[in-house]
């Protein structure tokens, strides 16, 4: 090893590692498929939004009320980029470190992206000219946070914003960066740079239009180069609040198509990127610059939307599911500002919880540990969904109903005398108006008698969690 080397080794390691990380016991929520983007941090960014809400450990708080042990380390607010690391820039490795204690101290895993700028820039956007330096901060990054078992290669590289290399540079960089992350933790979990399924003017991209030259390229250098395939969704152009779900069947199956093509049928789908805002507040020229179909949108219609975007990803098979954002900005984009399941004052004037927070809350209370491997979809015909599932040992069924007018579903093979009804939005036009200490009252349940194993449900357009008493 030349002497050059040898310091370049000695100044990395200081670099990643001033503050230790140690590790912890076994996380027991690594299994939980609910998380959040980038908000688990006390950085100068999250420092301006969080101070509405009196400082980032509210938002420590916030995690814990509502069940949440996941969190995704994406941009500034808290990637491992190389330059900002190494040099750190304004602070940065000193945040990101704390980034890690408080996420480790506090049983919230972390999905880190691994960014190759060595500039001043935020993103590096294309494959670095020194391989070899790139792959010893990988190396020297991996064993000084030994807590961190997941690690993505860079961001949204179909969407050409980010990375805006050619998908066989990309393949150069899984393959030098999952090198490295396997040599010093064989059982970490590498997870591929993330897809985005729309572009900038909300178009539906083709998944098959970059990954298909890139596993072509990856598949040339070997195989085992990682473990998850990423997928943002986001509201494809043309679609609505109350269906855009359904666009994730396509989308899924062209991922799981394209994962076993190329030798990557094992590999999880995850989905750390999902959104969708609400428009009350928005200036004219924000709601102007949307969507016909996407300038109006309640509390009610993005609580609806948010927990049938995860019910339908997680019984397509996606092991997990991020939501943009925990809190309004201000961020970096007027949607993603308003996207948040609480309000902020510099953008709605409050810090009223919305509605889709409750229905968040409930959905993890209430769904975190179901083997979703037996989720069934019994019905889905005619606007009508209907979902059958083990809830922790128990029968459960999930189901809605996307037309205007009301719809009548029939369940049958029921072994208990009665199921209670709950509807998954609180009876509110706004989560103003809820009183945190009736919670969980808020929301309309009612009991239904099984009379021969079979039972009527009419539905309106909230969605409903039936469960056996």
């Amino acid at each position: 090893m030349s002497v050059f080397a040898l310091l370049f080794l000695m100044l990395l390691s200081a670099s990643c590692g001033k503050e230790p990380v140690m590790p912890s016991s076994n996380n027991p929520y690594e299994d939980s498929p609910f998380g959040f983007l980038g908000q688990y941090m006390d950085s100068p960014i999250t420092e301006r939004v969080y101070a509405a809400y009196g400082g980032y450990s509210e938002i420590q708080a916030t995690y814990v009320d509502l069940g949440v042990h996941w969190d995704r380390g994406s941009g500034k607010n808290g990637a491992a980029t190389w330059g900002a690391l190494e040099r750190n820039i304004d602070g940065y490795r000193d945040m990101f470190n704390r980034y890690v204690n408080v996420a480790n101290k506090n049983d919230v895993n972390l999905l880190i992206t691994i960014n190759p700028g060595y500039s001043k820039k935020e993103y590096g956007d294309y494959l670095p000219t020194d391989l070899k330096a790139y792959s010893e901060f990988v190396k020297s990054l991996v064993r000084s946070y030994p807590t961190v078992k997941h690690w993505q290669i860079h961001n949204e590289v179909n969407g050409n914003v980010f990375w805006k290399d050619t998908p066989q540079n990309y393949a150069i960089l899984v393959r030098t960066t999952s090198d490295a992350i396997r040599e010093n933790c064989p059982d970490c979990k590498i997870v591929l740079g993330s897809s985005i399924n729309i572009n900038a003017s909300g178009e539906p991209l083709q998944m098959e239009t970059y990954f298909e030259p890139f596993f072509q390229a990856l598949n040339r250098m070997g195989n085992n180069y990682f473990d998850v395939f990423d997928y943002h969704f986001f509201p494809p152009k043309g679609s609505t609040p109350e269906t855009y779900y359904r666009a994730l069947d396509d989308g899924i199956a062209s991922v799981k198509n394209l994962l076993g093509q190329y030798n990557y049928a094992d590999s999880e789908v995850w989905i750390t990127e999902t959104m969708i805002f609400t428009t009350d507040g928005m200036s004219s020229s924000e709601i102007l610059n949307l969507p016909v179909e996407y300038q109006t949108i309640s509390e009610t219609q993005q609580a609806t939307a948010l927990f049938k975007t995860h019910i339908t990803a997680l019984s397509l098979g996606v092991k997990k599911i991020f939501w943009n954002k925990l809190t309004e900005g201000p961020w970096f984009d007027f949607m993603f500002n308003r996207c948040g399941l609480v309000r902020h004052p510099n953008i709605s004037g409050s810090t009223d919880k919305k509605l889709a927070y409750y229905t968040y809350k409930l959905m993890v209370e209430t769904l975190d540990g179901s083997d979703w491997k037996s989720i069934d979809k019994i019905q889905d015909s005619n606007g009508v969904n209907v979902f059958e599932f083990d809830n922790n040992n128990n029968p459960a069924w999930i189901a809605w109903n996307d037309n205007t007018g009301a719809a009548q579903i029939t369940i049958t093979n029921i072994v208990s005398d009665s199921l209670k009804v709950t509807e998954v939005v609180p009876n509110n036009t706004s989560g103003t108006y809820v009183d945190d200490q009736d919670y969980p009252n808020i929301f309309n349940t009612y009991t239904l008698n099984v009379s021969g194993g079979t039972v009527s449900i009419t539905l309106d357009s909230i969605p409903v969690l039936i469960e056996a008493k």
